[in-house]
């Protein structure tokens, strides 16, 4: 997203809303290994847009989830520089914070997005993507014979719950073209092909791709979605089709407002609906002019346009998968929540 559409900063916690979730994070009890491995439900927070000098008191109001994982989609800091000396100051800045404790409490993943790769709307020509991949790994602390120190590009797999589910974390810069249209390449060709070997291999009963720019949002004012790579995302929808993967949805930031949609697609001889999920941004979000289209596109009742994370939370009743997904306001006591149950085919009802 372009900086001019950052907007100021929304109204700061209270000194009241601060303590009230220190308080609560203190008190969360903290879940064993053990215990995660055998509990047939899992608990995820997740968001982006993360201005790194912003305050960073959410961490302590997140942290009263007690989440078994936070997933970072993007715009982890706003490094923007070829200086990765520079870089690494900001995520130093980062880890000084209260952020440094939350990381020591949970287990943290993740992706970037253009201003933690290193440059705003960033592409393959960046010339310090190598360097800047390093970083971004040593932010989250990936072991040093991680495939992903070898590789180009950060995409990866997570699996919890002993595979039962399965995150596809998608890189969208690394590869990415210097133009957009028909034509061109987010993906690149390796990280297709890793992408279909994972999707062919998965026994998962809830399959997640998570993207730091919208794949089902449309493009909206002139931030970046999968819209712009019009043959990229027809070929990731056929890609799921052709797989048919029980519990699929997407992820995604970008956007500095939350939201929750879904949109029809074939699947066999079907139709199916997808949703997806975006939470943006942790510490500022849309200029005031661009707030009222984006409630009249999508939905007032679908968008929330305050600083937000978002938790969803999968359990098992009676044989079957239930998730529930909420979006939380960091500006006032606002939650959006939404609630669905996976069916026999594998698709997620509300």
């Amino acid at each position: 997203m372009d900086r001019d559409e950052l907007g100021g900063p929304s109204r700061a916690f209270s000194k009241r809303d601060f303590l009230k979730g220190a308080a609560l994070a203190a008190m969360a009890p903290m879940s064993s290994l053990k215990a995660r491995e055998e509990s047939e439900s899992f608990r995820f927070c997740f968001g982006s847009c993360n201005l790194h000098y912003s305050s960073q008191r959410h961490w302590d109001v997140i942290a009263k989830h007690n989440p078994d994982l936070w997933l970072w989609l993007g715009d982890n800091i706003y490094g923007d520089t070829t200086n990765m000396a520079s870089m690494r100051s900001k995520y130093q800045t980062l880890l000084k914070g209260p952020y440094g404790r939350f990381k020591e409490r949970f287990p943290i993943d993740g992706i970037w997005d253009d201003h933690d790769f290193g440059v705003n709307n960033g592409d393959r020509t960046y010339s310090k993507k190598e360097e800047s991949q390093q970083l971004h790994l040593d932010f989250l602390d990936v072991a040093k014979n991680d495939k992903r120190r070898d590789q180009e590009g950060i995409y990866h797999t997570r699996e919890e719950m002993g595979g039962k589910i399965k995150f596809y974390l998608l890189d969208c810069r690394y590869f990415r073209s210097e133009e957009t249209g028909r034509g061109q390449d987010l993906l690149g060709e390796a990280q297709w092909q890793w992408l279909e070997e994972e999707m062919a291999q998965s026994e998962a009963d809830i399959n997640i791709i998570a993207s730091p720019i919208g794949v089902l949002l449309n493009r909206l004012f002139v931030t970046e979605d999968w819209s712009q790579f019009p043959d990229e995302k027809t070929r990731l929808m056929e890609l799921v089709a052709k797989y048919d993967l029980s519990g699929t949805f997407f992820l995604s930031g970008d956007k500095h407002f939350g939201a929750f949609i879904k949109r029809k697609f074939s699947r066999g001889w079907k139709r199916v609906e997808y949703p997806e999920f975006q939470s943006s941004g942790l510490t500022h979000i849309l200029r005031e002019d661009a707030r009222t289209p984006v409630r009249l596109l999508y939905g007032k009742r679908n968008v929330m346009i305050e600083k937000n994370y978002a938790q969803v939370e999968f359990h098992k009743k009676k044989g079957q998968w239930q998730m529930n997904w909420s979006l939380h306001s960091l500006d006032s006591t606002s939650v959006m929540k939404r609630a669905f149950s996976l069916d026999s085919n594998g698709v997620w009802k509300r």
